[in-house]
């Protein structure tokens, strides 16, 4: 390793320190330079950078709905929506249930039109056939 690097890497710990001890309220910059061998003043410059990211980003909670998509998303718990399971079939399938569901539509609704027709017919032949013995003709 080259020295830049050795350097570099005692940067990137020490500022990861420094973060850690500043979002515990222990942050005790002389003592972490001294710690990772760097300058003073460089280690004030970036406590300060920290300490300013630190008051500028707030904790933000994530609304409930989000939560809650995220959570079926990451645990994969689906849906129980008979909607939900629709969109999840493929769609020949899709394609083939909705044909027959009209086809089995179409037969339980003309078994159901031709009872009412043949109620209609026998209902009528009755009236027409009582209509006709009561009714005298008259020559």
């Amino acid at each position: 390793m080259t020295l830049s690097q050795l350097y570099d890497e005692r940067l990137q710990n020490y500022i990861e320190t420094l973060t850690s001890a500043t979002l515990q309220g222990e942050a005790d910059v002389e003592v972490l330079a001294a710690t990772y061998n760097i300058p003073l003043n460089e280690a004030q410059e970036l406590a300060e950078i920290v300490c300013e990211l630190d008051e500028m980003f707030s904790e933000v909670e994530p609304s409930l709905a989000f939560r809650q998509q995220l959570h079926a998303q990451l645990v994969g718990k689906p849906r129980a929506g008979l909607l939900s399971r629709w969109h999840r079939l493929p769609a020949r399938v899709r394609i083939a249930a909705t044909v027959a569901l009209l086809i089995a539509m179409l037969i339980l609704g003309r078994r159901r039109f031709v009872r009412q027709l043949r109620g209609t017919v026998a209902t009528l032949r009755h009236t027409s056939r009582d209509a006709s013995e009561a009714t005298p003709i008259i020559p």
